[in-house]
């Protein structure tokens, strides 16, 4: 005899192993990202286009990462997006250890055209080594008149590793895909 709290965990279990995911906004499948997918949506954009390739190291955390930030001077990078702002890492300002902060690395700096297809690879495995499987491509408008027309700070769509839908702002619940465990509502259903 089972109960009904019972029958809902069966239930749960059917569906983390036999469902497939889709997402909860605007239905779209939900599917993990080779690298070279990755590279090739990059490619699609217009020839001559400037971006960078970063690393979200902290997506929304409290505290200072003063040795964080000491460790990827030493692992060779020179640069952080922190808060919207790129510092170069030796004159990053100190954070406030109570307020949240977002840091991205910068990987790579790139302008799109032919023959970048294997530096873009290697710039976009190291991003997401560097952040547990999270690569981020932002959209750099080019200085003077004929850069003024172009979308400040645009960001191709998250390119991760994890689940993740074509249109989804953040990667699904769950990055080695549905479990019993991360199938109950709150899970369902995001918050933004």
């Amino acid at each position: 005899m089972g109960t009904i709290t019972e029958i809902y965990d069966y239930l749960r279990l059917l569906y983390a192993r036999v469902g497939i995911p889709h997402c909860p906004k605007d239905g779209s499948l939900v599917s993990r990202q080779t690298p070279q997918q990755i590279v090739d949506r990059v490619l699609t954009l217009p020839e001559g286009t400037r971006f960078q390739v970063l690393a979200p190291v902290v997506r929304g955390r409290k505290g200072e990462y003063e040795s964080l930030v000491q460790e990827l001077a030493g692992q060779g990078f020179a640069r952080a997006r922190v808060d919207g702002t790129v510092y170069e890492l030796a004159e990053l300002p100190k954070l406030a250890r109570y307020e949240v902060h977002t840091i991205e690395v910068v990987v790579d700096r790139l302008v799109l055209r032919p023959g970048i297809e294997r530096r873009l690879t290697d710039s976009l495995e190291t991003a997401l080594k560097l952040a547990d499987g999270v690569a981020e491509v932002q959209i750099v408008p080019r200085e003077g008149p004929a850069g003024r027309d172009a979308p400040e700070g645009r960001r191709v769509p998250p390119a991760r590793r994890a689940l993740t839908g074509p249109r989804m702002a953040r990667e699904a619940p769950g990055r080695t895909g549905p479990a019993p465990g991360r199938t109950g509502w709150e899970e369902a259903c995001p918050r933004p």
